[in-house]
């Protein structure tokens, strides 16, 4: 299955899974691992989702990070942190 289909020019980005940052433009030192991790991110550098359809609905944003299953699945903005199943699934920004 497919993996960071559109990015081309970004570099140090890391993908495990089905799907992974499949829509990723403009980006670079992001992290997904497991299918359909940050399924939707279309710009933004130095993320770490970890998990199935962890910030699948996420398309910007820098410096987050989400861990555990569908964890982050609307994030937006910068600077979030969501660990835990279903954390931060259906809230769009919160800051530490």
């Amino acid at each position: 299955m497919g993996a960071l289909l559109v990015s081309s020019t970004d570099s140090g980005n890391i993908v495990m899974g089905n799907f992974g940052l499949y829509r990723l433009n403009s980006g670079s030192y992001n992290i997904a691992i497991g299918d359909n991790a940050l399924y939707s991110k279309t710009t933004g550098s130095n993320c770490v989702f970890i998990g199935g359809t962890a910030g699948l609905n996420a398309t910007s944003g820098n410096n987050s990070i989400a861990i555990g299953y569908n964890a982050g699945r609307n994030i937006a903005g910068d600077n979030n942190v969501a660990i835990g199943k279903d954390s931060m699934g259906s809230t769009s920004t919160a800051y530490l």
